[in-house]
């Protein structure tokens, strides 16, 4: 082969062989960047992925950051070491939105109540997201939603809590919603997890009471409660509805009736759930038994276990991995494809 020939050709396959190893090092990047993405995303709580996050210590800083919260957007407050309230509870009012994380590697920050006959956090027509925290010691619920306020759990606990009613009582007032108390407001729960709180009355881990509260779980685990009714989930109230779309109530108990759930109220709705789960809702479209609302019979027969809600990180992870083994098969692809122009450019180089 005449020498110029072998050398423009020569030339040619060097600069394709030039071009596969561009694009695989691109690929290389694109799948390293997608990692450091879902990592930033994913481990939310250190605090270096929101621009607008607001670290503090203890109780001053924790009340002065939601004090001086922006009303026209959300707020991410991270706590920095465990925080025990001492003066009063945590108050979310109406016109703020905020975000309670942990700014740690692994594991959740405390915030714990030491203030007698009080909520742990009260969200009283404000928006608060729990997102790697773990709520305790309430002893009148760990959370308390009222006046149409919004609570949302992504991640994080709200454990060993209770509601208890002690000293002079003349109407012989109980105390409901160990975990959470909704009485006029919407609860949102997709992942994390409520567990070991107690009610004197009804509803150890979650208790939807009146002014039409909305519970709706899509994910995470309500186990390990107790109370009177519904150890796991009371619904009850004039116009209180329960959609069970996924996550898993199990290992609650009561000293009455209704271990995980008990349906109970006029008008109660459940959707999604069980019809076969120990003491869960038989619920299908029609609502919970109760006045109101009709004995459904469609429900889900997944028993307790109702593991089928995604969430954000979930479908984050996939990406991220649907984006490692597309980087993986190319990058296998083009090392073959330079292996196989290496192989024709010494065979016409010899030739």
């Amino acid at each position: 082969m005449n020498r110029n020939i072998k050398a423009k050709y020569g030339l040619r396959c060097l600069s394709k062989r030039k071009t596969l190893v561009f694009a695989s090092l691109l690929f290389i990047v694109a799948a390293l960047c997608s990692s450091l993405f879902a990592g930033m995303f994913l481990n939310c709580s250190s605090g270096a992925f929101w621009d607008n996050v607001v670290h503090v210590k203890n109780e001053s800083e924790l009340k002065n950051a939601i004090d001086n919260a922006s009303s026209s957007k959300e707020t991410i407050i991270a706590l920095d070491n465990d925080i025990t309230l001492t003066e009063s509870a945590i108050t979310i009012p109406y016109n703020k939105d905020i975000t309670l994380t942990s700014d740690r590697s692994s594991g959740f920050y405390k915030l714990i109540s030491g203030v007698a006959s009080e909520a742990t956090i009260y969200v009283d027509g404000g928006a608060l997201k729990i997102d790697g925290i773990i709520v305790s010691g309430g002893s009148s619920s760990g959370i308390h939603v009222s006046n149409k306020g919004v609570l949302v759990m992504y991640d994080g606990e709200i454990s060993d809590n209770s509601a208890f009613i002690s000293g002079f009582n003349p109407f012989g007032y109980v105390g409901v919603g160990g975990g959470v108390r909704i009485d006029s407001g919407v609860f949102e729960m997709y992942g994390g997890k409520i567990s070991n709180n107690r009610a004197q009355g009804s509803g150890g881990g979650v208790r939807t009471g009146l002014g039409g509260a909305v519970f709706s779980m899509f994910g995470g685990e309500i186990s390990g409660n107790t109370a009177e009714y519904g150890g796991g989930v009371y619904i009850g109230g004039d116009y209180a509805n329960f959609s069970w779309v996924g996550g898993v109530i199990s290992g609650n108990t009561t000293t009455i009736e209704g271990n995980d759930v008990y349906p109970s109220g006029s008008g109660g709705g459940s959707s999604g759930g069980s019809d076969s789960g120990d003491n869960g809702p038989s619920n299908g479209s029609n609502g919970s038994s109760g006045n109101g609302g009709g004995s459904g019979s469609n429900g889900g027969n997944s028993g307790l276990s109702n593991g089928n809600g995604y969430n954000l990180r979930d479908i984050v992870i996939i990406c991220v991995c649907v984006v490692g083994v597309v980087c993986g098969i190319l990058s296998f692809y083009f090392r073959s494809k330079m292996k196989h122009l290496e192989e024709k450019l010494n065979k016409h180089v010899e030739g």
